[in-house]
């Protein structure tokens, strides 16, 4: 029986698998949200069994998909809403979201106009670096 990294690397390297590494987004070690609410007992229980649990898994990009330097403000807007600014070459571009059960839901998204888009498309490209697995 393989590990949940013996079984990730396996399948990413398209070597043989006792199984396919299943991740469902859900932690059932953490001590907030869905692995609290009664609700979701029974998928927890069955995640610590049969998923893998991988931590922290992203493809370092940064902001917008780019690694440009991007000068950015958080903004405490009160009763629960944060305001988040990026500065692009056209000005600033912002997004509003709220706490809530979930742990955060959008009230205002980052493109909403025509001048949105412009702003976000005025954000310079900068490929990230990524760096290679040993494998």
């Amino acid at each position: 029986m393989m590990n949940t990294e013996q079984r990730v690397l396996a399948a990413l390297r398209r070597q043989p698998l006792d199984r396919v590494p299943v991740f469902i987004y859900l932690n059932p070690y953490a001590d907030d949200g869905f692995a609290k609410d009664p609700s979701y007992a029974e998928l927890m229980a069955a995640t610590r069994q049969y998923a893998d649990v991988i931590h922290d898994w992203y493809y370092p990009t940064g902001t917008f998909c780019t690694a440009a330097e991007l000068l950015t403000d958080i903004r405490d807007q009160g009763n629960g809403v944060t305001e988040h600014v990026v500065h692009t070459p056209r000005g600033p571009l912002t997004s509003q979201s709220a706490n809530d059960w979930r742990g955060g839901g959008t009230i205002k998204h980052w493109i909403e106009t025509e001048e949105d888009a412009r702003r976000f498309l005025s954000i310079p490209y900068v490929a990230p670096v990524v760096i290679s697995l040993p494998f």
